[in-house]
């Protein structure tokens, strides 16, 4: 839970960096203020910060405070910012953003991409964890975490000369990120996080301490900045923050989030069929089709093994089998009799492909974190077929490591071998067909999920028809007709089981869901953009959610999550904006998340539509870059119709257009000439009169209307 923020630049080091803080701050703010003072300006998140009569600050007692834990539930709290377009809502979280990169660069400094540090930055950021409140103090070159007294000392001494961390020891980096939390960022907006406009700001303050700062830490003035970095998850989840969609230059990839979303929605919907959970009140998962991509595994071929070139998927059967057929040393068969796969010239081409792609995704595992150690091997550099290059027993120390890695860095090496594992000779789903036919995922999966489970091979034998002639797999034992229960009550199925059955990347699959409400199957792709953007975000926030669950070892383990959803109501229609709050928290709930882990959820928006779920006292109201300590509204199951007419969020009732035409009509009333403003003549009259009934017919509120008569 965020308590507040305060933000504390002296006037000289605003006016180096005012596209920082944008509205936020003014020359307002520095008025009777001395130049070298700093300022002390304090956004309240919720009720345990108040000002009282002499403008001071004052911190509520526990009794005076809404307890977030017997209301929204154990480990949940939901705040919210409220505002108009640009009273500052995202500019107040980019601060956050920024304070969260240059905190992280105490974890990601040895790393290769390690994250940019951005200066100007002066602020304070309260946090509260297990009842302890935290201070993380942010003064240009200096971070410091803490409480009243500090617990963490500072990792970067507040002097200029020394921009790089002190080398922090693995106890030493848990004992920070158990006092930290995670933040999972999403923003939609098409104008948000265009790195060129973080660069500006940077520009003044890097000429004036770039000589005395390690070259390492600061963006290239004119092609980066510090938020690209943190859109790469790369790190094995270190940083503790993510934004999303990913953006290249600013532009979303809309092709690829489509891809993301259907492989993080469909593991979800998987996994609330499993548990016969409500995912979606309306939408159930029906059947899931696969198709091979041969475009995509031309591609990562080509990338992988650069000294030839394809053109078509077929032409990768002779290479492989060029491979199998080799020394049994070769880099193919050391995979193979590593994983126990069942593989030879004999087998089928789309296995062939699989076993490329898993080639090539355990020859790219050294540009992750936890596989560093493997680059001085040699590992890093190789192609497909170059196992002379390297040390055999670097290269099977590598597979060891993986092998017992089950963070989400191997989920998509996992999900191959699981699908080359199941995938038996004997089986006719794959032989019978063209490569291009589309496959019933179920076929495949289903029965493959509990024997990974049970650590056993299926054998494959208990088959069915329905009546289209299309084969599925049976419940565990028994054979007879699908009934489209596949569950197996005695198993407790894990989401990070059910991602592990995912169809592997060379596969590409359609989502089929069934709807309740029409009673017809409907196609993920096909529905609208806003039931889309709905299943998108909470998918997209869940996934990061899982794989930091998942991570272990030595790597850093955040065990409090910060959701932050800004811009909520893109895309989202109103009754989707009303019901969020609810879907939310009830999916954490009930993919029993919140049994490790403690959430809070900060909701950024100018729509009154989501507040009816929320208290006051977990509201902050901005208006004009400052709190608006004015707003007195009872959100919780307040009247949304009312809360929306608030001047709070309307400066009047009815449109712009609209307002304009009543007072024209207003004007006539008056006998006056609505462009002029001076009285009309005997001629105009009727011209006018005519107009103000045409006006007075249109208007719908019977009251405004009698009053206008």
């Amino acid at each position: 839970m965020l308590p507040h923020m305060l933000m504390m630049p002296p006037k000289k080091q605003w006016e180096k960096s005012k596209n920082l803080y944008k509205n936020l701050l003014s020359e307002k703010d520095y008025k009777n203020l001395e130049e070298s003072k700093p300022i002390n300006k304090r956004f309240f998140f919720n009720d345990f910060y108040e000002h009282n009569k002499q403008g001071e600050l004052k911190k509520t007692s526990f009794d005076e405070r809404f307890n977030s834990d017997t209301f929204f539930g154990e480990r949940i709290n939901v705040q919210a910012i409220v505002g108009k377009n640009g009273s500052g809502k995202s500019t107040l979280m980019e601060l956050i953003y920024i304070a969260i990169n240059n905190f992280a660069c105490i974890f990601t400094h040895l790393m290769p991409r390690s994250n940019f540090f951005s200066l100007g930055l002066y602020l304070n950021l309260y946090f509260n964890i297990d009842s302890i409140e935290y201070k993380m103090k942010c003064e240009e070159t200096s971070i410091s975490l803490g409480l009243r007294t500090p617990v963490v000392s500072n990792y970067r001494p507040d002097v200029l000369d020394v921009i790089n961390f002190v080398e922090v020891s693995g106890s030493q980096a848990q004992n920070i990120a158990d006092k930290f939390f995670y933040t999972i960022v999403s923003n939609y907006a098409i104008l948000s996080f265009v790195p060129s406009n973080y660069r500006s700001n940077c520009k003044e303050l890097c000429r004036l301490h770039g000589p005395l700062l390690n070259n390492k830490w600061l963006a290239n003035d004119s092609s980066e900045s510090w938020i690209q970095r943190i859109f790469h998850k790369n790190d094995g989840y270190t940083c503790p923050i993510v934004l999303n969609p990913m953006r290249n230059e600013g532009a979303i990839d809309v092709e690829k989030e489509m891809q993301l979303s259907k492989y993080r929605i469909l593991a979800l919907l998987i996994y609330a069929k499993v548990h016969n959970l409500s995912f979606d009140d309306r939408y159930k998962l029906n059947r899931v089709e696969l198709f091979f991509r041969g475009d995509f595994a031309t591609e990562k071929f080509n990338e992988w093994e650069k000294f030839k070139r394809i053109t078509d998927p077929q032409e990768m059967l002779g290479i492989v089998d060029g491979w199998l057929g080799s020394d049994p040393t070769s880099i193919s068969n050391i995979i193979i009799n590593h994983f126990h796969l069942n593989i030879t010239k004999k087998s089928i081409p789309i296995k062939k492909i699989a076993l490329v792609y898993l080639q090539g995704k355990i020859l790219s595992l050294p540009k992750y974190h936890l596989y560093e150690t493997f680059r001085d091997g040699g590992i890093e550099d190789l192609k497909l077929k170059d196992i002379d290059d390297v040390d055999r027993t670097n290269f099977k120390a590598l597979l060891d490591t993986m092998s017992s890695d089950s963070s989400h860095v191997v989920t998509k090496i996992h999900q191959v071998i699981n699908f080359l594992s199941i995938e038996d000779e004997n089986k006719k789903i794959f032989r019978d067909r063209d490569l291009n036919d589309p496959i019933n995922y179920f076929d495949l999966y289903l029965e493959e999920i509990r024997n990974t489970i049970k650590k056993k091979k299926d054998e494959w034998n208990n088959f069915t028809r329905d009546k289209d002639g299309n084969y599925f797999l049976m419940p565990f034992i028994h054979a007879k007709p699908w009934d489209g229960d596949f569950v197996d009550e005695e198993r407790d199925f894990s989401l990070d089981e059910i991602i592990e059955c995912l169809p592997p990347s060379i596969l590409e699959y359609d989502i089929y869901l069934y709807d309740e409400m029409e009673k017809k199957e409907v196609l993920y792709n096909r529905m609208s953009s806003g039931e889309l953007q709905l299943l998108q975000t909470i998918s997209t926030h869940l996934y990061h959610v899982r794989n930091i669950m998942s991570v272990n070892g030595s790597r850093l383990q955040y065990k409090n999550i910060n959701m932050i959803f800004d811009e909520l109501e893109l895309c989202f229609h109103p009754e989707y904006q009303r019901i969020f709050v609810k879907k939310l928290v009830d999916i954490l709930k009930n993919m029993k998340l919140t049994d490790t882990h403690s959430f809070n959820i900060f909701l950024i928006t100018h729509s009154p539509f989501v507040l009816s779920d929320l208290p006051p006292e977990r509201i902050l109201y901005l208006k004009d870059g400052s709190m608006d300590t004015n707003v007195k509204i009872s959100t919780f199951a307040g009247n949304i119709g009312e809360m929306f007419y608030d001047s709070f969020f309307l400066e009047s009732t009815i449109g712009a257009f609209a307002e304009e035409k009543i007072k024209r009509l207003i004007d006539i009333r008056n006998g006056l000439n609505p462009n002029t403003k001076s009285p009309f003549t005997g001629d105009e009259k009727k011209e006018f009169e005519k107009e103000r009934m045409e006006i007075l017919n249109k208007v719908g509120d019977p009251v405004l209307k009698s009053l206008l008569e």
